[in-house]
């Protein structure tokens, strides 16, 4: 398990942040999704191996990427932009 966990999160945080950094904004916002989708695996292993400080870091990691997806799924773009 704990082999999966780490490829996991190895697959998800790099490929969030490499499509983040993307310039094209059809890639950039699956970044996002990607890095959210990380996020459990990153809370189970903090809580599973008691880290509450990483616990606490991948909270915040959470509620950032979903601002992200928020942004870029949900949220209407103005008109005028």
């Amino acid at each position: 398990m704990d082999i999966l966990i780490q490829v996991l999160i190895f697959v998800f945080g790099v490929s969030s942040i490499f499509l983040v950094g993307c310039r094209n904004e059809k890639y950039r916002r699956w970044g996002y999704v990607t890095g959210l989708t990380a996020q459990p695996v990153w809370l189970y292993w903090a809580a599973s191996t008691e880290s509450w400080g990483v616990f606490l870091m991948a909270l915040f990691y959470a509620y950032s990427w979903a601002r992200g997806v928020y942004n870029f799924f949900i949220v209407k773009p103005k008109k005028d932009e």
